[in-house]
């Protein structure tokens, strides 16, 4: 599917800026806080609001459940909460979108348990 591939394009750049920035120097670090992060989700909350087809998620499935795309969202979204560079609360205020996909992930059982056994 169309949106599901392109928004898999999109994380493919992101993904790739939250590793060099991450893993690299304590400038990297910063300007992963107060510059890439902020663009890089606000193109991702645009584009989640332009293209979905649910209420929430991008697309789902034929068996319901959302496909690569959301399920790349939330992996965006968890790995720079995880790794301090952003809070949940600033996605919740900036991002609807993403924190929209995010929070709806988190409710799958599947989900909600893998977390669960990180935690500790």
């Amino acid at each position: 599917e169309f949106i599901q591939d392109a928004f898999a394009d999109q994380y493919q750049l992101v993904r790739d800026d939250w590793v060099r920035h991450t893993f690299g120097s304590d400038e990297d670090k910063k300007k992963l806080k107060e510059v890439v992060v902020k663009h890089h989700f606000k193109v991702l909350d645009g584009l989640i609001n332009k293209w979905k087809t649910g209420k929430i998620y991008l697309s789902l499935g034929k068996n319901g459940m959302p496909l690569w795309g959301d399920a790349a969202a939330f992996g965006i979204v968890y790995d720079h909460i995880k790794t301090g560079a952003i809070t949940k609360e600033d996605v919740d205020a900036y991002y609807p979108k993403l924190a929209a996909i995010y929070k709806e992930f988190v409710e799958i059982p599947a989900v909600s348990e893998w977390i669960a056994g990180k935690i500790g």
